[in-house]
């Protein structure tokens, strides 16, 4: 125990003093989610004698609106419509360091739906060589007009070099197409359209309230069981009195 007369006025003998103090971090560039940056024994004193701690901020990075990081390249995506996909399109993506980067692709080049278009060099910066950066990746999807008129279908066969595999029904079947033809082997059926990945969710138990072989199997097993069980009792059981009684005998 320090005595009072002895006593430093401005810690009071604690030996420290608390104070505040302003850091400036420095986020390089390129880096990633979760990098620790650390200020080595910037935590202060907890008590006297022992070394002060390190001062660590752990980076967390914001989800962006566009785009999305892996590693040191960006992925975004990019709806167009299916008469951009057929003749053309230009648009503009608006890049972090805030210039505009204008995609263009020219009349007679068909866009397939899902397909993916690479920027080189317009990623993010490599951390610790930031003149070395990454791609960005543009997935395009294709977005189709919901209703077409029969004239629009007649135009689009004419123009497109592809074979139109649709047949007409006959007028009597229009309201049930799930008449027979007057083939044998075929018949028109009604599809609908689905969410494949909710669908198959929720059918993953179809059936099997249903299925009674199975317990009955189960049921037959066990049965299987008791009765094999039972029958090798019987047989210890007969040995054993077979036993005592020649013993009774002799």
């Amino acid at each position: 125990v320090i005595p009072a007369d002895d006593r430093c006025p401005k810690c009071n003998g604690k030996k420290y003093v608390t104070e505040k103090k302003i850091f400036e971090v420095v986020i390089e560039p390129g880096m990633k989610h979760g990098e620790k940056i650390v200020m080595k024994g910037e935590a202060g004193y907890t008590q006297p004698g022992i070394a002060p701690g390190d001062l660590i901020f752990v980076l967390e990075q914001k989800e962006h609106e566009v785009f999305s990081r892996k590693g040191a390249d960006l992925l975004m995506t990019k709806k167009i419509t299916l008469t951009e996909a057929l003749c053309g399109y230009t648009f503009e993506i608006d890049q972090l360091d805030g210039r505009k980067l204008v995609v263009t692709s020219k009349p007679g080049k068909v866009t397939k739906p899902d397909s993916w278009k690479c920027i080189n060099d317009e990623g993010m910066p490599v951390h610790g060589a930031p003149f070395q950066k990454g791609n960005l990746y543009i997935n395009l999807t294709v977005e189709f007009p919901t209703k077409l008129t029969e004239s629009d279908c007649d135009k689009l066969r004419q123009i497109l070099p592809q074979k139109c595999s649709y047949v007409p029904l006959p007028e009597s079947d229009d309201e049930d197409q799930s008449m027979h033809t007057g083939e044998d082997d075929k018949e028109h059926v009604t599809t609908r359209d689905v969410n494949i990945e909710a669908e198959l969710r929720n059918r993953k138990d179809f059936g099997k309230s249903h299925n009674y072989n199975d317990s009955s199997d189960d049921e037959e097993e066990e049965g299987a069981r008791e009765c094999s069980a039972t029958s090798s009792k019987v047989s210890i059981q007969r040995r054993k009195k077979e036993k005592e009684t020649g013993a009774e005998l002799s």
